[in-house]
């Protein structure tokens, strides 16, 4: 699967009226929380993967304003893949 390599933000998410932020990033112990904000269509689907490939976290049905943690990451850079209005935008997360 390729991912679409982009800057999540207002602008990179054509039209639709939405911030994405990923904190702390970098992350110290794993954790990370996903705020979506001002996000006028739900967003379907938020995956994070290794940069091997391999799937580490899954959540579906993402809601506007709502915080997702996904604890236990190891040290390293991950992929946070998240699907809105059928189209992918991806995000660095790093954990040191």
């Amino acid at each position: 699967t390729s991912l679409k390599s982009a800057e999540a933000n207002s602008e990179e998410l054509s039209g639709v009226e939405s911030s994405i932020q990923v904190s702390p990033n970098p992350s110290s112990d794993g954790n990370f929380i996903l705020t979506l904000s001002n996000l006028k269509a739900e967003a379907s689907k938020l995956t994070v993967y290794s940069l091997e490939g391999k799937k580490v976290y899954e959540k579906t049905s993402l809601k506007e304003g709502a915080n997702y943690f996904a604890s236990g990451l190891k040290k390293g850079v991950y992929l946070i893949k998240i699907i809105c209005n059928n189209k992918a935008y991806t995000q660095k997360l790093i954990i040191e």
